[in-house]
């Protein structure tokens, strides 16, 4: 006979089969950790199997990809900046006759 919970959103009833007698539809109800602690225990083989298995495809896919190593680099302007050097330039303020640090 399989065992069946239905938790229902609506309101707080629950259906359970004879199973789980400490179930019932109580206004206070509460979760039992007991309960769950003892359905773990008892299927602690399975759980066990289905995290080997899972550990075990992670494994096989990370090792049969392949290594992909990406670096990106940008080359930033090393002198000293002036953000109004153009204006000055075209008030004729500044003087365009200086060599410009920043070129490449």
């Amino acid at each position: 006979m399989k065992r069946r919970l239905t938790v229902k959103n609506s309101s707080e009833s629950f259906e359970t089969d004879a199973e789980f007698p400490d179930l019932r539809d109580d206004s206070d109800s509460q979760i039992d950790l007991f309960a769950i602690a003892g359905y773990l225990l008892r299927h602690k083989r399975l759980i066990a199997i289905v995290v080997l298995l899972v550990m075990f495809i992670a494994a096989v896919k990370i090792l049969s990809s392949s290594n992909t190593y990406i670096s990106r680099a940008s080359i930033l302007p090393s002198g000293k900046t002036d953000k109004l050097d153009k204006l000055k330039e075209l008030a004729g303020l500044g003087s365009s006759t200086t060599s410009d640090e920043n070129s490449s």
